[in-house]
């Protein structure tokens, strides 16, 4: 019977519960939440475990593979790691939050067809929205209403796309699809603002930095993660998803070396890593390496981001610097000159490669 138990459900009633408890309780709360829903995870069978009746149409709330269970369990230990280690610096409405979401990435994760992806998506955007407000300042509350507002049209373009992938198969059945299906590109679109693609990419550190130092720590498991998963199981193969996973994956890496702040350098470079995942998405013979690369990505940084926090050397914006600063400006000069250097050393030798082209091309 626990197979058929989905595992977001017992992370929200956990969220609830630790609204109503307080010391040893809500420890074991904290604790036994994802501990359940790690042996409800592991316990889903192959194929739809539970359908649900919506508007006609039978829902598949829950579906296990050996995907989705692998990267739901690695979410799950991730969550555990991070409460307790958390627990004591963070205040009980953002573990409320941070269990929330966690439940509605879970949704994400498990589902068998896009209708139940989509409802765990907006749900998932409204609960890491309360993660980030629960920094209570104003900055934080700004930078949500921008986060909600990109992730809830990048799930009206998702929405778009799902209408054609039921236009061309006859149902909303998550499987692979090919892009050349009427509005099915609009699937990807939405999937790919998820996991801050270029240009998109600007949303994620805005919402990470201006959120509470902890907070980021919690959102790095949720919306990049459950995107990367979607590409691999939707367009895993596509040849597009090389060029997108490359410019993710330049644009992060440039980015994180112009920083200051160690928090917006993981920022940039959880983007970057991304990025990396869905490229090697694009090619059939490292799709297995990209998911290895996409389980890694939860614990990874997770722990990064809780280690910024605990360290206290992020800078905060608008002009307050902390007492730690992440390098000072003669490491920054060396940098960019090795930067300026290499960037044109690479447009001299395309340069030459452009020439040689050419000069077949005429002869």
């Amino acid at each position: 019977m626990i197979g058929a138990v989905p595992p977001g459900l017992v992370m929200l009633l956990g969220a609830a519960l630790l609204l109503c408890t307080r010391g040893t309780a809500q420890l074991a709360v904290l604790i036994g939440a994802p501990v359940l829903a790690l042996l409800a995870t592991l316990s889903i069978p192959d194929g739809a475990a539970l359908s649900v009746g919506f508007l006609q149409y039978q829902v598949a709330v829950l579906y296990g593979s050996g995907l989705a269970r692998a990267l739901a369990g690695t979410l799950l230990l991730a969550v555990l790691a991070l409460a307790l280690y958390l627990r004591k610096s963070v205040a009980v409405t953002e573990l409320v939050a941070a269990y929330a979401a966690a439940g509605f990435a879970l949704g994400v994760v498990l589902a068998g067809d896009l209708i139940a992806v989509f409802l765990n998506w907006d749900l998932l955007a409204l609960a890491a929205t309360a993660l980030i407000w629960s920094a209570g300042t104003e900055a934080a509350r700004a930078a949500g209403i921008r986060f909600l507002v990109m992730q809830l049209m990048g799930g009206i373009v998702f929405k778009l796309g799902m209408d054609g992938a039921y236009a061309f198969n006859g149902s909303y059945v998550l499987g692979a699809l090919p892009l050349d299906a009427p509005f099915v590109w609009a699937l990807l679109v939405g999937i790919l603002v998820k996991a801050a693609a270029w240009p998109v990419s600007v949303w994620l550190p805005d919402a990470y930095c201006n959120a509470s130092p902890t907070a980021p720590a919690w959102l790095s498991l949720l919306l990049p993660a459950t995107a990367t998963y979607m590409v691999l199981v939707v367009f895993g193969g596509s040849a597009v998803l090389l060029a997108v996973g490359a410019l993710m994956g330049l644009y992060g890496v440039v980015y994180a070396l112009l920083q200051d702040s160690r928090r917006r350098q993981l920022c940039h470079l959880l983007v970057a890593y991304a990025g990396l995942v869905i490229a090697l998405a694009a090619l059939p013979a490292t799709t297995s390496i990209s998911v290895v690369l996409a389980i890694v990505q939860l614990p990874l940084f997770a722990m990064l981001f809780a280690a910024a926090a605990s360290a206290s050397s992020d800078q905060v914006l608008r002009g307050e610097t902390s007492a730690i600063s992440l390098r000072n400006p003669v490491d920054t000069d060396w940098v960019w000159r090795v930067l300026l250097f290499r960037l044109g050393r690479a447009v001299v030798e395309w340069l030459a490669t452009l020439r040689a082209a050419l000069e077949r091309i005429v002869l």
